[in-house]
Formats: structure tokens, C-alpha cells, sequence
């Protein structure tokens, strides 16, 4: 055998056993370096069983175009947004081979649940309107943001994740939500549930809580120093102390059963909604910011918008009783007589 030959016979040998050798480097690296225990196959659409998610990760993660989806692939894609009005997917399972994901969008699909445990570098997760029934964070520790609005959940628990900055979840069948572990957590969107108590007390990260149409008695904001956004409308809440919250800018509080309300600590505020209580009497004469005011059926007789100046929309009809309106700009009181619902006062154009 001629020298050529034995190198056109060796050359082939060698990066063979070079790339045999690296592949199974590889292979124990990605296991090391993941920390997870997963099967080594050679294409993760085998783990699949949703053609259109199948689908979709050729058509955004074959690299190679050979039609397969290594582990090497797979565990390079840190973002997956699945583009609701072209993929109609069931099921995502194999999205556990995303080991380095942390991004996943899979909003408006038909996903019963979801297993994002082996996804933990995982921080911002979407899956509104997905019909979810069942959502498991356990193993997530990283995660920062949770939409996951609009879907069949009955219960959520988010007591592993300590990193939470937003979580909305309205719109689910939600009893109860312990939000206690979510030290960081600054926004919080839980209404249109069923819930009867919210503990937000070891919160004081928060900057907008949104609690509305749900069935709570109880809710106290006094540990809240940095709100500015409050809406706790359509609950069945009886007292609620804002003398803390300085920062407030808009409370909605409508549709309870409070009887008094006190906003004169709150001097930032520009809109306050509080109609559809049992309120008698409302100072508002600490609120130089106040721009919106809606306060209409209560029990009130005296509204006193003198130093208002800033105020340019006024609801405040109609009151279980006579109400009187007292401002500036060369009128002195204003009867607006019971039954007049479409009374607004606008001060500016």
C-alpha cells in the first residue's frame, strides 16, 4: 500500500474516532453542565407528540435543515415565542429539552397543562389564554414574570418562587393565592377570580395590586408603603386604610360595603373611583392632584371640591340623599337632586 493510500485509509479513521470522542464529551458536558437527567436521544421530536409543535421547532430550530432536532440544538434556544395565528398546538411536551430556555410565549393555544419543570433557567413565561387546568413552578426558582390570565386554573402555587416580580393570573377560578414567599413582587393582577382572602402584607415590593371582582371581605395595604396603584373594585371589603400608602396616584374601590374612606394622606392622587358604597362623607380637600372623580351613589350630602383646582371630571350623582356640591370659579353650591345619573362637572375642557 502506497504512503497516499495509507493516509486516504487513515485520515478518514482518525476524525471519525475524533468525532466519536467530542460527540460523547459533548453529550457528558450538556448532562454536567444542565444538571438534569434527561434520556439522550437523537432527535427530540421523538419526545413530541404534537405535529404542530413539531412543526414549529423545524421551522425555528433546525439549524442544520436535516429535519431533526438534536439535544445540541434544542439546548441552545433560550427564547420561544409560538406565534399564535399560525400554530394550533395541544401539547408541548419536549419543551424539557430546552434546557437553557427562558423565555416561553405559548399564549392563545390549547395546552391543558403545562410541565416547565425541567426548564429552570426559566424567567418570563406567557401561556394566557391556553386553556390551562394545571401549571407547576415548583422547579423554576428563576423565574421573574407569570402571565397566565384567561385559562381554567383552579390552583396556582408560586411558593418556590422567591424571584417573582409580576404575576397575573386573572380571569382563572382561583380560591385561594398565597402570595407570602414573593418578597420582590411589585405587580400583582389576581381579579375576576374566587377569592375570599389576600394576604399582601409581606409584599412591600408592590407597586400595583389589581384584586377586583372577587369575594374578599379583608384587605390590608398598610405594609404597601410604595403603591401607586390600588384597584379593589366589585369585593364585599367594609374598611380599607390608604393612610400608609402615600405614593397613590388611582384608587378604584367601587362596589364594596365601605362606610368611610380616608384619602387625606394620599396627596399624590389624580384618580379616585369610590361610587357604590354606603360613604357619608368625603374629604378630598389633601388631594391637590385630584383629577378624576367618580363618587356617585353613596350616602353623602356635602362635597366640598374647593381646593380641587385640578379636578376637570366630576360623577357624583346620584346619592341616596340631597347632595350639595361646593367649589370655586364665582359659584357657590350646586344642588344636584337625586335620580340625576348623568350629572358630570367638568372644571376643564
Amino acid at each position: 500500500m502506497t504512503t497516499s493510500m495509507k493516509k486516504c485509509f487513515f485520515v478518514p479513521i482518525v476524525i471519525c474516532l475524533l468525532s466519536f470522542l467530542f460527540s460523547s464529551c459533548d453529550k457528558d458536558n450538556w448532562k454536567e453542565w444542565q444538571g438534569i437527567d434527561l434520556p439522550e436521544i437523537s432527535d427530540i421530536l421523538l419526545a413530541m407528540e404534537d405535529t404542530a409543535f413539531m412543526e414549529f421547532c423545524l421551522d425555528y430550530y433546525d439549524t442544520d435543515n436535516n429535519w431533526r432536532l438534536s439535544m445540541a440544538e434544542a439546548a441552545a434556544v433560550e427564547r420561544i415565542a409560538i406565534p399564535p395565528d399560525k400554530y394550533k398546538i395541544k401539547s408541548l411536551k419536549g419543551i424539557e429539552y430546552f434546557t437553557s430556555l427562558k423565555s416561553l410565549n405559548c399564549s392563545y393555544q390549547s395546552i391543558k397543562s403545562l410541565d416547565v419543570s425541567n426548564n429552570r433557567y426559566l424567567s418570563e413565561l406567557d401561556c394566557q389564554h391556553s386553556q390551562l387546568e394545571s401549571l407547576d413552578f415548583s422547579n423554576n426558582p428563576s423565574l421573574a414574570t407569570i402571565n397566565c390570565l384567561e385559562n381554567n386554573l383552579s390552583r396556582l402555587d408560586i411558593s418556590k418562587n422567591k424571584g417573582l416580580k409580576r404575576l397575573n393570573c386573572k380571569s382563572n377560578h382561583l380560591s385561594q393565592l398565597d402570595v407570602s414567599n414573593a418578597r420582590y413582587l411589585a405587580e400583582l393582577y389576581c381579579y375576576e377570580n374566587e377569592l375570599t382572602t389576600l394576604d399582601v402584607t409581606k409584599n412591600i415590593a408592590l407597586t400595583c395590586l389589581n384584586c377586583s371582582d372577587n369575594k374578599i371581605r379583608d384587605l390590608n395595604v398598610t405594609k404597601n408603603t410604595l403603591l401607586t396603584t390600588l384597584v379593589c373594585k366589585n369585593n364585599q371589603i367594609s374598611t380599607l386604610d390608604v393612610s400608609k400608602n402615600t405614593t397613590l396616584t388611582s384608587l378604584d374601590c367601587k362596589g364594596n360595603n365601605l362606610s368611610n374612606l380616608n384619602v387625606t394622606n394620599n396627596n399624590a392622587l389624580t384618580y379616585l373611583t369610590c361610587n357604590d358604597n354606603k360613604i357619608e362623607e368625603l374629604d378630598i380637600s389633601r388631594n391637590p392632584a385630584l383629577g378624576i372623580l367618580n363618587s356617585h351613589h353613596n350616602r353623602m350630602t356635602i362635597l366640598d371640591i374647593s381646593n380641587n383646582l385640578a379636578l376637570y371630571i366630576l360623577c357624583c350623582g346620584p346619592q341616596e340623599r340631597t347632595l350639595t356640591v361646593l367649589y370655586t370659579y364665582g359659584q357657590v353650591t350646586d344642588d344636584l337632586k337625586r335620580g340625576n345619573l348623568d350629572v358630570i362637572w367638568k372644571q376643564k375642557q
